[in-house]
């Protein structure tokens, strides 16, 4: 389109056919000549998540990349077009983790509203609703968290707990540690917390992966025991400053296993040095040489690709 009135030439753009994909060479080529990302302003590190500093122990470049710049990770998604190995495989880890978290969150606020009735109805549907909205409707990939679900809802493991169940999701965002140069902000959502016969609270973290083959004080991977350790750190500070009087203390934290129905239970550790001295390692650090990479866990790193894997 010419508009020579107004002095104005439009000319018509090259469309250039784009590879589908960049060979390894390529990509090596590409990442050779990437420069390491700026500074984050000078910023200091002080406010984590619960969850976030797994993600740290896993490897510290890959919490720089997604946790400080705030990288998307390259997850798996639904596939569009159904084959034989993707049906095998069925949905993407992250996508299953999603989908029995929300329907749990949702069934245990519905029973909490109903004198904690038991309805088959009501979590199927709700299980319905969230396949949509979360997995695309591909309920033929989505089998493995139904039967997730089905089996945990039946087992003595969650009744145990289902009817004395208090919060679900619960979200805080404390001050809890402090050193002698930073206070550190802690966030996190805790699946479940219940209240046990004597008062004392009891919390719930539902996991959906595979449970460690490891057993003793050892049952719970240090990431996951950071995590638990945080969260009953904020449960006993909102217990002392009053906003839940009406309960005692916090006796329990445990991981519940939904693939076998297991429980691993927080062991009766001191935690709080431990995971003060990681803040501050984190808060101390500023660029993205700071952290180190740990190579052993690259395979099933979402930022492996487009990491260079220096040390």
């Amino acid at each position: 389109v010419i508009c020579l009135n107004r002095g104005i030439e439009i000319r018509p753009v090259l469309k250039i056919a784009l590879p589908e994909s960049i060979p390894d060479t390529a990509l090596s080529c590409l990442l050779e000549q990437a420069a390491p990302l700026e500074t984050f302003g000078g910023k200091t590190m002080t406010e984590f998540s619960a969850t976030s500093l797994r993600e740290y122990d896993l490897c510290p470049r890959r919490y720089y990349y997604g946790v400080i710049e705030n990288i998307p990770p390259l997850e798996e998604q639904i596939p569009e077009i159904m084959t034989e190995e993707n049906r095998v495989a069925g949905a993407p880890a992250v996508v299953l983790g999603t989908l029995v978290h929300k329907v749990l969150e949702k069934y245990a606020k519905w029973r909490m509203h109903n004198q904690f009735r038991e309805d088959e109805r009501v979590w199927r549907d709700l299980y319905d609703s969230e396949v949509r909205e979360t997995a695309g409707g591909r309920f033929d990939l989505a089998a493995e968290a139904e039967t997730m679900l089905r089996s945990y809802l039946h087992s003595g493991l969650y009744r145990s707990f289902a009817t004395r169940q208090r919060f679900a999701e619960f979200e805080f965002r404390l001050p809890l540690l402090q050193d002698d140069r930073y206070t550190y902000t802690v966030t996190g959502i805790i699946d479940a917390v219940a209240e046990q016969e004597d008062g004392s609270l009891e919390i719930i973290d539902y996991k959906s992966g595979k449970p460690p083959k490891i057993s003793g004080e050892d049952a719970i991977p240090r990431g996951y025991a950071w995590q638990l350790a945080l969260y009953k750190m904020a449960l006993e500070h909102l217990l002392r400053i009053g906003e839940k009087a009406s309960f005692s203390k916090v006796a329990k934290a445990s991981l519940h296993y939904l693939q076998d129905r297991s429980e691993r239970t927080l062991p009766d550790n001191e935690y709080r040095q431990e995971i003060l001295r990681l803040c501050r390692e984190i808060a101390e650090k500023k660029t993205e040489e700071d952290f180190a990479v740990k190579t052993e866990n690259c395979s099933f790193c979402p930022f492996a690709y487009m990491c260079k894997k220096e040390r």
